[in-house]
């Protein structure tokens, strides 16, 4: 998933966590030359809300590893950030559509939506 311009992410389908799954989805900070943008001096942070305007059902922070629930950047030079939940935490989310927000703060400490759209907590009948 590519974010340049926009930063309202519509995934209907696209962000569906299996509760008792590990999940994970990337997106990609491009600039206007499609080349990745340097995330290196950027800071992330996000969560997931029962309800728009709501309390806050699971917390995104940045990570240092692909073993947590959180915001994992492995390498800041590609401009990925993969979006993790793991499934102790999926567990915990009962099944539904659930608001997303992910802030991205500038070096300047400046904050702004870097991604924000809907996530599906699903299980499956058998």
């Amino acid at each position: 998933m590519s974010i340049s311009n926009c930063n309202v992410v519509d995934l209907k389908g696209c962000m569906s966590v299996e509760i008792n799954f590990d999940y994970s989805r990337y997106f990609e900070w491009l600039d206007s030359n499609s080349d990745a943008v340097d995330i290196t001096d950027y800071t992330f942070s996000g969560s997931i809300k029962d309800s728009l305007g709501g309390s806050e059902i699971l917390a995104l922070p940045t990570i240092s590893d692909d073993q947590t629930t959180g915001l994992y950047i492995p390498d800041p030079t590609n401009g990925q950030i993969f979006l993790q939940i793991k499934k102790e935490q999926s567990a915990l989310i009962s099944a539904g559509d659930y608001p997303f927000r992910i802030t991205r703060t500038y070096p300047n400490t400046d904050q702004d939506v870097f991604a924000e759209g809907e996530i599906t907590f699903y299980e499956r009948g058998f």
